[in-house]
């Protein structure tokens, strides 16, 4: 499984919240010309809207935000999912 940013990593804002990545194979992620991240973006934006409509609002509502992140509370936020996991 490889990790994809749904929104830019290059954009600060947003680059290490939580519902900005979505985990995928290698093959859906690059390498398929049909249906992949970066090889499909068209193709990938269909089916992330179909099979995760709740990542696609959010990707929407947030793929213009440019204000600086909150780096303590991305932290936390990243804490308390690493501990929700290891229940």
């Amino acid at each position: 499984m490889e990790a994809h940013h749904l929104i830019s990593r290059a954009n600060k804002a947003t680059r290490h919240d939580p519902r900005n990545g979505v985990k995928l194979c290698s093959k859906h992620h690059k390498f398929d010309n049909k249906l992949s991240a970066h090889g499909a973006p068209l193709a990938f934006a269909e089916w992330l809207q179909e099979h995760y409509p709740e990542r696609w609002e959010w990707c929407c509502e947030n793929k213009y935000k440019i204000e600086k992140p909150d780096y303590k509370q991305a932290y936390e936020d990243l804490q308390q999912i690493l501990e929700v996991s290891d229940d």
